[in-house]
């Protein structure tokens, strides 16, 4: 049906790599508060770019609890809520990046309680997420874009177009 060719549909639980795009501390950053992602890379289906690398999205610290006395370790635990899309949300889910001070990493792998990221330190026992570190996430419902614009995801035709820039 032609109706389908317009359109793009990504199936819910669809695995995205996502990166965030800041450093996230244990000691400075507290819970409930937003930080920005990106997703790492395009979201390809069927050979169709429906998301390109790059688009923008906002993840929550679930929970932060600073190092504290007697050895407790830093603890923080990352969701990613949704990617903006043009001018909608695509909503994400299942994406953990739980990070426990030195102590605890090697019991926390053990039991499937850490999403293994490319990078993360441990300062002490502080948690830090460096900007650029990557999770998974799954999208939550399926996402039926426009077949136009070619990336529906650009707000503006003009982003990503200036090589002058950096």
């Amino acid at each position: 049906s032609d109706a389908a060719v317009a359109m793009r549909r990504i199936p819910a639980k669809t695995i995205i790599m996502i990166a965030i795009d800041g450093d996230l501390s244990s000691k400075t950053n507290k819970t409930g508060e937003n930080f920005p992602i990106y997703l790492a890379e395009p979201v390809i289906i069927d050979g169709t770019t429906m998301i390109p690398a790059g688009t923008a999205g906002r993840g929550e610290i679930v929970h932060a609890a600073r190092a504290g006395f007697g050895g407790k370790a830093g603890e923080m635990i990352l969701a990613a809520r949704y990617l903006q899309c043009g001018a909608r949300q695509i909503p994400l889910g299942r994406f953990k990046f739980s990070a426990i001070g030195e102590s605890k990493v090697g019991e926390a792998m053990a039991v499937g309680m850490v999403v293994p990221l490319a990078a993360f330190a441990v300062g002490g026992s502080q948690v830090i997420v460096p900007k650029g570190a990557r999770a998974t996430a799954e999208i939550k419902t399926e996402i039926i874009l426009p077949a136009e614009p070619a990336s529906p995801c650009q707000a503006d035709a003009g982003a990503g177009t200036n090589s002058t820039a950096g």
